[in-house]
């Protein structure tokens, strides 16, 4: 990485110094400059840094506007009830993630969906890009209620309109956890090995809710493990409870 580091043409480089890449910087940032900070708060302060400046804006997330209108009748037809009286809350399940030692059992999913089912007027969507589609259809397959599954049939542009929709995502720490913090949506984000201290959804803090354990073990670096503690750990109650709060919280139009 320091060599290809230091193949770059710029007139000035600047970063942290671990790992050696202080060796090709102009300017150095302390080698703790990630610690206790989130990953978007480093990045501005590394902006700062180098003159840069900030609108104080949160993150933002942008789809293709026209793609709405094709949607328009699922969401009449998903949410759509006996009395218009009774508002149907709109909740996504995203139970994939980019390493299998950062999702959580599905049939733990399942298990929080169909609760919050019963307690509420719910409709809910599982989540999936390709490749998670058996891991969708096993939360489908284990829950109490019917759910729609939209595992593998989305693109970006739609997963993003859809996630903007949504009163709640319930989510392992993934890429959708990061959209939902975009679109203001709230979010129940479960964590296993990573530290949500640099990595927790970047919004409001009244809009999410981080359900970990603080294991002796984590956060760790690890593609692969045998047994993932860390989020065996983590009950459906617990995420239940938190996703309660979220909904009760949060009053969306």
């Amino acid at each position: 990485m320091g060599s290809l580091f230091s193949l770059i043409r710029s007139d000035e480089k600047i970063g942290h110094d671990r790992y050696g890449m202080g060796l090709f910087l102009h300017r150095k940032l302390p080698k703790d400059f990630y610690a206790d900070c989130h990953l978007a708060d480093a990045m501005l302060s590394i902006s700062h840094f180098a003159g840069g400046s900030t609108d104080n804006s949160a993150i933002e997330l942008f789809w293709d506007r026209n793609l709405e209108g094709r949607w328009h009748n699922f969401f009449n037809e998903v949410l759509s009830s006996p009395t218009k009286e009774t508002k149907k809350f709109l909740i996504g399940i995203n139970p994939g993630g980019d390493r299998a030692n950062r999702r959580w059992a599905p049939e733990r999913y399942a298990s929080v969906g169909s609760k919050i089912a019963a307690v509420m007027p719910a409709r809910m969507l599982i989540f999936g890009g390709p490749g998670e589609e058996q891991i969708a259809a096993a939360v489908e397959r284990q829950m109490t209620v019917a759910a729609v599954n939209l595992a593998g049939k989305l693109s970006l542009n739609e997963l993003a309109y859809l996630i903007s929709r949504l009163d709640l995502l319930i989510t392992n720490d993934s890429g959708p956890m990061h959209m939902a913090a975009a679109t203001r949506t709230p979010v129940a984000a479960i964590f296993g090995p990573e530290d949500p201290v640099l990595m927790r959804p970047y919004t409001s803090e009244d809009l999410y809710r981080v359900i970990y354990k603080p294991l002796p073990c984590r956060p760790c670096q690890k593609d692969l493990c045998e047994r993932p503690l860390c989020l065996e750990a983590v009950t459906a109650e617990e995420v239940f409870s938190a996703a309660m709060k979220l909904l009760e919280g949060n009053s969306r139009p």
